[in-house]
């Protein structure tokens, strides 16, 4: 039963880390990843209004 347990909780643990953190060529750049992700889309979509979707 801790088996089967242990094994719900960690298969899914480790496939949320694959899809967040996917693995790069070490031969790419780096990865720039935004400090506040969402807050940033939502600060351009209000200062730009619809020149936001025709640059997108």
């Amino acid at each position: 039963m801790i088996v089967v347990t242990a094994a719900l909780l960690l298969v899914p643990a480790f496939v949320l880390k694959k899809l967040m953190f996917p693995n790069f060529d070490p031969r790419e750049p780096p990865v720039l990843r935004p400090r506040l992700p969402v807050f940033g889309h939502i600060i351009s979509l209000i200062r730009e209004s619809g020149g936001f979707y025709a640059r997108l």
